[in-house]
């Protein structure tokens, strides 16, 4: 190679990997840790990851699980009564919306709520700030057909039903896993 060839190579090469990376990330997108493109098929169905979530559809509706079946199979959980839930008068998702639990709650929005038949309220289970024009709704207070659905914030992970009651405890990830774990026993893919 002459002096100026050897010149022009080495900007012409880098050149030819920034576009050829330009156009990988444009048709293949970034693989990240999340499994972007992983697909498994667990009992049948398929979960796909997607944007940080697993994908199904199950009965014609479609459902994003932060944690695939095979992520949560192995957690002990009480049997969650839905249809004890679903014949009630209505069900009170109890929460202080103060606490950081974004991800479990908004696995309870996504996977729990869309499987009750019955008119859902938000409320507090003491009076707080944020909880001023909400019911306050404690597993004490699941009388005369109403149900509660108690979220709380604890070190300790666990569940909890006692009359018309059904507690969800422990730290944000493991409450969005707890309730992933319900949603798929109650979806009919574990026990």
């Amino acid at each position: 190679m002459t002096s100026d060839k050897k010149k022009l190579f080495l900007p012409l090469f880098l050149g030819f990997i920034m576009i050829a990376s330009v156009f990988g990330a444009i048709f293949y997108g970034f693989n990240d840790s999340s499994g972007k493109g992983q697909v498994i098929d667990y009992k049948g169905q398929r979960f796909s990851a997607i944007s940080g979530y697993w994908k199904t559809r199950i009965s014609n509706q479609e459902f994003n699980f932060a944690y695939n079946p095979t992520q949560v199979e192995t957690l002990e959980i009480n049997a969650f009564p839905i249809e004890e839930f679903n014949s009630g008068n209505k069900i009170y998702v109890s929460y202080d919306p103060n606490e950081n639990m974004v991800k479990g709650l908004l696995e309870v929005q996504n996977n729990l709520l869309p499987l009750f038949s019955r008119t859902i309220i938000r409320a507090c289970p003491e009076d707080v700030s944020g909880c001023e024009n909400l019911p306050l709704k404690t597993c004490d207070d699941a009388i005369d057909g109403n149900k509660v659905l108690l979220i709380e914030l604890t070190n300790a992970s666990k569940t909890e039903y006692s009359n018309g009651c059904y507690a969800i405890r422990g730290q944000d990830n493991e409450i969005a896993m707890t309730v992933d774990r319900i949603a798929f026993s109650l979806l009919g893919l574990t026990e």
